[in-house]
């Protein structure tokens, strides 16, 4: 199932690459596969200058309080490290071009336009909130012009149902997307756990270190549904969209000590299938919640 939703994704990424109109005219114009890696290098190298333009434009805009340039540029450091880490997640064998053939650096050139398309869209949200333009819940101060920043439209809460756990015992998770806008917007109706799903759930250790799960969450939006308009919620202002999930603490973490566990949302959808006002699509910057820490002691039962 897990490797199901990649392909899923990343089939739905490449077709969203193919459809700028540089790579369609360049492709169209190719006739051997050379010349179709030849696109896909183009264009991978079209959206990487786009990106190092909204980059710059955003640091400009954020340079007050000195916080938040340094904060952006962490950001970015680390959405380069994910982006290195899911190309070769995707393409993992070490002699890449005798394992996948001729067609390898289309298809490496392609996934990484597409990445970094997506984060041009992120960046150009971020973009917005610090330009105070139309679309964010900033405000500017009439007398000072000084740009207020208020709290994102979309933001994620969780809760547990205590602090203090045995290894053996299941804990309660309670994982809520509120808006917190001033305006409706829409997401998807059901919240599902997983990178395909929406939210993902990270557990890490009193140095930061990454727990990794024992088993992955695969679930994944069905595609029929997004033809539904029902599938699709609108969030007044302050309303939230809420899932519990009860887990056995030794299904998280394999050892006492204290963690710290905390939830991504993702919209699973794609910009172009979602449905209502204001869509909240997989485009958007990632939203994360609070830390919430847990104590554990004890092992678990036989």
């Amino acid at each position: 199932m897990r490797y199901l939703a990649l392909v899923f994704l990343l089939a739905s990424s490449l077709s969203l690459a193919q459809n700028s109109a540089q790579y369609r005219a360049c492709n169209e114009k190719a006739k051997t596969q050379m010349e179709m890696n030849v696109c896909a290098s183009d264009e991978a190298a079209r959206v990487d200058a786009e990106l190092n333009d909204v980059y710059r434009k955003l640091l400009s805009k954020a340079a007050s309080p000195p916080e938040a340039a340094a904060k952006i540029k962490a950001a970015e450091r680390a959405w380069i490290a994910y982006r290195d880490a899911y190309m070769d997640a995707m393409h993992p064998a070490k002699d890449k071009q005798a394992e996948y053939g001729s067609i390898y650096p289309m298809d490496a050139d392609l996934l990484r336009a597409e990445l970094t398309q997506q984060q041009v869209t992120a960046l150009k949200d971020l973009l917005q909130q610090y330009s105070g333009e139309a679309g964010t819940s900033d405000t500017v101060d009439p007398k000072t012009g000084n740009l207020h920043l208020q709290v994102p439209m979309l933001t994620a809460i969780l809760t547990s149902d205590k602090t203090d756990y045995l290894l053996s015992d299941d804990i309660r998770l309670d994982a809520r997307v509120t808006n917190t806008g001033k305006s409706p917007l829409t997401v998807f109706g059901e919240l599902l756990w997983g990178h395909a799903g929406g939210l993902v759930l990270r557990v890490t250790d009193t140095s930061n270190k990454e727990i990794p799960a024992k088993a992955l969450d695969d679930d994944m939006v069905v595609p029929s549904t997004l033809e539904d308009r029902n599938s699709f919620v609108v969030l007044s202002p302050g309303h939230y969209l809420g899932r519990t999930r009860v887990e056995h603490l030794s299904e998280l973490m394999d050892k006492p000590g204290t963690y710290f566990i905390q939830v991504e949302y993702i919209s699973p959808v794609p910009r172009d299938f979602g449905q209502g006002p204001d869509f909240w699509s997989r485009e958007k910057p990632p939203v994360w919640s609070n830390k919430i820490e847990v104590h554990v002691t004890g092992k678990p039962k036989p």
